[in-house]
């Protein structure tokens, strides 16, 4: 009986240090986690981003038009119209020779859960142009790819990914715009009329 005591004094501080370093651990843990989520919604975004670029590049050399894209919210959404939707249905106007991609795009397009919109005016609120390379503004005819409810950091990675090494003024220049409307919206310049 008496050695059954001692066990007990010796069982409760082991298991409490053993509770406090498993805490160490998950409070350590969990922002690497968050940044390796955080890091695979950012390829996923790239992933997105260059398929959507080579479809509508396509649409544009085949019929010299620019592509409209856009995720309905719900099956009762306008925006699942075929006229919103020129990359993945059937177009009558000349030269279509889709399918460009295989599905419309949807909201489960962008990976942080907001809404995708491959858009033709360069010039529409969030983007309002895009400063690209030697100060040269491309505004009105363009297609560009905006996401909504991305965090900045995320919108940063994807700048350094486009626009190289991002520094004041990121979020204003280059093929990466990020405004805070909607919980942060990233678009994406893909290309203007005379491309």
């Amino acid at each position: 009986m008496a050695s059954s005591r001692r066990d007990d004094g010796r069982v409760l501080p082991i298991f409490l240090s053993m509770i406090a370093f498993m805490g160490l651990l998950a409070l350590v843990a969990t922002p690497s986690y968050e940044g390796i989520v955080e890091e695979e919604r950012v390829l996923r975004a790239r992933e997105v981003i260059d398929a959507v670029d080579a479809a509508c590049r396509r649409h544009h050399v085949d019929t010299g038009r620019l592509a409209l894209e856009y995720a309905p919210k719900n099956e009762n959404d306008a925006y699942n119209a075929k006229r919103y939707h020129h990359l993945s249905a059937p177009q009558l106007y000349s030269g279509w020779k889709g399918p460009y991609i295989s599905l419309g795009l949807s909201r489960a397009d962008n990976p942080w859960g907001g809404t995708i919109e491959l858009r033709d005016n360069l010039s529409t609120h969030p983007a309002l142009g895009f400063e690209l390379d030697g100060g040269l503004r491309m505004h009105e005819r363009g297609q560009y790819l905006l996401f909504t409810q991305v965090p900045a950091e995320a919108a940063r990675l994807i700048d350094v990914a486009f626009d190289g090494e991002s520094g004041d003024g990121w979020d204003v220049k280059g093929r990466v715009e990020y405004v805070l409307d909607d919980g942060g919206t990233l678009s994406i310049f893909l290309l203007a009329l005379g491309d």
